[in-house]
């Protein structure tokens, strides 16, 4: 038989354990945030990330093919809080992604994206919207859109309400008229036929009530093909569209007063006008 022996460690008579090894706890991002600043004030749109445990920052970039800014960035909060600033090419409605690299105190890295939106909720739009216009007690929105051609209106209190009118051509703008509360929706002006016309859509019901073809008069060529670039209403009902030829070519401005039945007419203003009324 082969005697075994144990040996224990004892001090003052109790056994010593040795301490377990230390516990490595992970970088995690907890939260994060943002707030719209005010560029004309001089208030920056600040990012925030806030994480579990003090952190470095090795470099904070936004993801974008179009957009490469020189971001800037602040800890507090004993090193678990970055705030981050200078995104100058942020719009409203459009969202952005950032990649983050950060390390802690023992070396170890941690890599993540995170996401920001410019919007408190996104609606569904079919089609391509190709102009869009608030009402001036700030209640709704009507959009315009083309595939499919429609005009959409967009409770912005309640926006769950929405209804839509179909269109049977390509919209590219919705102007309302403070003088009628009409709405005056201008034809797409490019590789469309009938882009010489105004079409005014009465918004209780969405039937085009009118279409407004725009006349030659002395002062264009016969020859060329006009069409409506652009219109807008002053509260009195006097507008001002402007026309030129198909694709090319100087443009002319025109009055197209709703008070009168919709006339339109060369301002004697524009007549008279050293450069002859033509914008570049």
């Amino acid at each position: 038989m082969i005697p075994l022996f144990f040996l224990s460690c004892k001090k003052n008579g109790a056994d010593i354990i040795p301490p377990p090894p230390p516990v490595y706890t992970p970088i995690k991002l907890n939260s994060s945030s943002f707030t719209i600043g005010n560029l004309a004030k001089g208030i920056l749109d600040t990012f925030q990330l806030n994480f579990n445990k003090r952190v470095d920052v090795n470099h904070i970039i936004l993801i974008s093919n179009y957009c490469l800014p020189d971001l800037r960035y602040s800890l507090s909060n004993n090193g678990t809080t970055i705030k981050f600033y200078n995104l100058l090419c942020a719009r409203l409605g459009n969202d952005y992604q950032f990649e983050f690299l950060v390390h802690d105190q023992d070396g170890k890295t941690f890599k993540d994206t995170v996401a920001f939106s410019y919007y408190s909720r996104k609606l569904p739009i079919e089609g391509v919207i190709m102009n869009y216009v608030v009402t001036n007690d700030n209640n709704y929105c009507w959009v315009v859109t083309s595939a499919p051609n429609q005009i959409y209106c967009i409770g912005l209190e309640d926006t769950n309400y929405i209804r839509k009118y179909s269109l049977n051509f390509k919209p590219a703008k919705i102007v309302i008229n403070p003088y009628n509360q009409k709405f005056y929706i201008l034809n797409y002006p490019f590789y469309t036929t009938d882009i010489d016309k105004v079409y005014i859509m009465n918004p209780a019901n969405g039937i085009i009530e009118k279409t407004i073809a725009i006349p030659h008069d002395q002062y264009d060529n016969p020859l060329h093909h006009l069409a409506v670039y652009d219109l807008d209403f002053g509260y009195n009902g006097y507008g001002v569209v402007v026309t030129g030829k198909v694709v090319y070519g100087n443009t002319r401005w025109r009055i197209l007063d709703s008070r009168f039945n919709d006339t339109i007419y060369a301002h004697p203003d524009w007549i008279s006008s050293i450069n002859g009324g033509f914008a570049f």
